[in-house]
């Protein structure tokens, strides 16, 4: 019925324009690098040659407000925050816990006893937000999260790249324990 498709084209329309309005962006289905602004394209297309941009959405922390852009490089997924300027603050991909060292997969298995993984992230921190970019620290920062179930509770472990240190997170408050 043409009714039916006008209605929903409206209500399409006016949650697209609620969402610009109130302020973090919209995500974009299907996004390609001419819809983000010079810079930011350009750095996509420096530092993640033959990646696809499939949505990207505008964020805020603070000192800076950027673009959380997601790509799809291959097989690969991964997000990048990047400043209006072409700046990176963080890279995140997904990756697989038998592709870690073996140092950091038996620290995991040994924080998570018999909890059940559902993901694995590698979160490496380039930038930090300061007077609307992203200024470069002087050495990278990452660490893998392993987003885990321990029954029904959700929870993480946090591992540092360099594995001396370790945190379980509690999603539910937030709670970060050293182990």
């Amino acid at each position: 019925m043409k009714t039916d498709g006008r209605i929903r084209k409206a209500c399409v329309s006016v949650a697209l324009m609620v969402l610009v309005f109130f302020g973090k962006g919209v995500a974009i289905e299907h996004a390609n690098r001419k819809h983000l602004p010079g810079p930011v394209a350009q750095t996509i297309k420096e530092k993640f040659p033959g990646a696809t941009v499939v949505g990207f959405v505008m964020e805020r922390e603070p000192g800076v407000r950027y673009y959380e852009v997601n790509l799809r490089q291959g097989e690969d997924r991964i997000e990048v925050e990047i400043s209006p300027d072409g700046r990176i603050g963080e890279i995140e991909s997904i990756v697989a816990l038998g592709g870690l060292p073996e140092a950091h997969q038996a620290r995991i298995r040994e924080a998570i006893g018999r909890g059940k993984i559902h993901r694995v992230e590698k979160h490496v921190r380039i930038g930090r937000g300061r007077n609307g970019t992203f200024a470069p620290l002087k050495s990278p920062v990452g660490f893998y999260e392993v987003k885990y179930y321990d029954g029904d509770r959700r929870r993480a472990v946090k591992v540092p790249i360099d594995p001396d240190q370790i945190w379980v997170v509690d999603d539910e408050d937030g709670v970060e324990q050293g182990k």
